[in-house]
């Protein structure tokens, strides 16, 4: 096989996933150590959806990682969904900032708001950089069916 070697945008990409599901792990994790509290104050429906959404986000975001693990078609095209999906909540998060306890970073002159703005860019480039190597490179694109043409030849031999 000429082309054994995973390309690195794979690599990055369930390094992403694998984040992922680590965070999404953590947070089902809180929902179940904080289930008595939560039974006291009788909200068990927000927690059980809570549990539904986060066991269906971990789920999916496995599935993807096992499929790029696997080298499956699925895995890839998962993989661009979740990482687009993140992308854009990112996005979100970044125009709808959310109330929360901590304060936001305030810039104090226009260097501190260029050099935000520069980071921004830059980290947004690379997401979609990462997203259209996913889907468009010869490269990645021949790895992933190199495995179909190895279980068609084994099915046929």
């Amino acid at each position: 096989m000429e082309n054994d070697r995973r390309p690195p945008s794979v690599w990055i990409a369930q390094i992403l996933l694998l984040i992922c599901a680590i965070l999404i792990a953590l947070f089902f994790i809180v929902l179940l150590l904080s289930f008595p509290s939560v039974v006291q104050n009788g909200q068990i429906a927000r927690i059980f959806i809570g549990y539904l959404i986060s066991l269906g986000l971990l789920t999916i975001f496995s599935t993807g990682l096992w499929g790029l693990f696997k080298r499956k078609n699925y895995g890839r095209w998962l993989a661009i969904i979740l990482i687009s999906f993140v992308w854009v909540l990112t996005i979100f998060g970044q125009i709808f900032r959310p109330a929360g306890p901590i304060a936001y970073y305030e810039y104090k002159n226009e260097n501190e708001r260029l050099g935000g703005l520069l980071g921004t860019v830059l980290i947004n480039g690379l997401f979609l950089l990462l997203l259209l190597h996913l889907a468009l490179a010869k490269r990645v694109r021949a790895f992933f069916d190199q495995q179909t043409l190895g279980a068609e030849i084994d099915s046929q031999g």
